[in-house]
């Protein structure tokens, strides 16, 4: 269902021309894009994403705003290479230290770290630490607290100069789907804090005299990129998830005022496509955070107990449940662990399920799942990027092609459940062979990005 919804979406957007409505030559269409396509796949379907939210006090917001201003000061007059723009959900790799998984080791294994600063952007203020690069990470709390305060007056200015083009949106938008004052008003806003952030950072990125600037998921960071493409200061993307289909993130047309230079993929199955970028746009660099955990964790590609680790995502919440039922009551003395993605929810019938099957655990992935998944042998899934990490790692991995998921068999390194039978036969006699080519993750080669640099 959500399949055909997004499709339905991507085909509507793209007969309007949404993004040929354009404010100082950025597509706002891109700037509002996915949280609109969030909204309605969750009031249309079974969709479960949803936001971290902490609660903090009164007294720690004043803090971290503090800080913040603390550490720009201190590099105000330095001149640092690459800005490097870090994940806002930090991996925990053991009780004493937490890392970005996709930034960090590419800092340490690429010249990036001869000359670098690392903007960190928080999850609703709540900081992780001991964090990784400490001495490096400049916390952008006060550019996040700054813009709160300056919307009000970006959202007047957009209405007295752009209120023809923001209603000329709306309402070409109003055609297709039930919408509101509210949109209207929830447009003004989103708008408003991206022009507002695209100045601070701008200031940033010029006074630092950057040549590069390096994100983890243009969504977060759209402010960032075309403040940084404005100063022609090159920009990389690094990819944060397996994407082999059209995803509510990504799926649309390629904008070069909005969209990255240079995208750092996995492996040769991250083609442009998925991306909405040309492949020329794309770097087959590797996960160097792979070559960074085998150097600090002993992998043991050979450890079998009787817990089966099944993935779970936002689309596809309700049947892994189901599905994971109906397994928990077949093979009663296996445990079946289902790992949520970290923007999943779940509801009352779900919890239902957990509390009247013994062999059904909850992991709410506060353990990072390339540590975790060592404790399996054998994973389930449909098309989570866990699935993938498996495969790196040496495990047996099933892809479910029965109980309404569907992944047609191909010549690759899964195994494929058909029926449930199969898939329950599967965990009971795992003993797959896999073949060493799997074209997922690439060998990391740190000069693939460094000859970039040159240009």
């Amino acid at each position: 269902m959500t399949k055909e919804e997004l499709n339905r979406l991507i085909k509507i957007e793209k007969n309007l021309d949404l993004d040929s409505i354009k404010i100082d030559d950025i597509p706002i269409w891109r700037i509002l894009r996915f949280s609109f396509r969030l909204n309605y796949l969750k009031r249309k379907t079974e969709f479960r994403n949803k936001t971290t939210k902490n609660k903090i006090k009164v007294i720690d917001v004043i803090t971290n705003y503090l800080k913040s201003k603390r550490q720009f000061k201190k590099i105000k007059k330095l001149k640092i290479e690459n800005i490097v723009f870090a994940f806002p959900r930090l991996t925990r790799i053991s009780k004493m230290e937490y890392i970005d998984r996709f930034t960090d080791p590419l800092i340490e294994q690429t010249l990036i770290g001869e000359s670098f600063v690392v903007f960190q952007k928080t999850l609703s203020g709540k900081k992780l630490e001991p964090r990784h690069n400490s001495n490096k990470v400049v916390y952008i709390d006060s550019i996040d607290i700054e813009t709160f305060f300056t919307v009000p007056f970006q959202m007047v200015r957009l209405y007295v100069k752009h209120q023809k083009k923001i209603k000329n949106l709306f309402n070409l938008l109003k055609k297709e789907f039930d919408l509101g004052k509210k949109d209207l008003f929830s447009f003004y806003l989103k708008l408003s804090v991206f022009f507002v952030k695209k100045e601070k950072y701008k200031k940033k990125i010029k006074s630092l005299g950057a040549k590069r600037i390096f994100i983890v998921s243009r969504e977060i960071y759209t402010s960032a990129i075309v403040a940084a493409k404005s100063l022609d200061v090159s920009v990389y993307e690094l990819q944060h998830g397996i994407t082999l289909e059209k995803t509510v993130l990504y799926s649309g047309i390629y904008n070069s005022v909005v969209d990255p230079d240079y995208f750092l993929a996995f492996g040769e199955r991250s083609k442009g496509e998925f991306f909405a970028l040309p492949n020329d746009k794309i770097i087959n660099l590797g996960f160097p955070y792979i070559d960074y955990l085998k150097k600090r964790i002993k992998i043991d590609k050979k450890s079998i107990n009787k817990s089966v680790l099944i993935a779970s995502s936002p689309n596809i919440t309700s049947e892994i449940f189901l599905i994971t039922e109906k397994l928990a009551k077949n093979i009663k003395n296996f445990t079946f662990v289902i790992r949520l993605h970290p923007q999943e929810g779940i509801k009352e019938k779900e919890m239902k399920i957990i509390d009247n099957n013994d062999n059904i655990i909850i992991d709410e992935g506060t353990i990072d799942s390339f540590i975790n998944i060592l404790n399996y042998n054998i994973i389930i899934g449909d098309k989570s990027t866990v699935l993938y990490e498996g495969l790196a790692l040496g495990k047996n991995v099933i892809k479910l092609n029965c109980e309404n998921f569907d992944n047609e068999p191909k010549e690759d390194n899964f195994l494929y459940a058909n029926s449930f039978q199969e898939l329950v036969n599967h965990i009971k006699n795992c003993n797959h062979k896999k073949n060493k080519n799997d074209r997922t993750y690439s060998k990391f080669d740190s000069s693939k990005l460094e000859k970039t640099f040159k240009k």
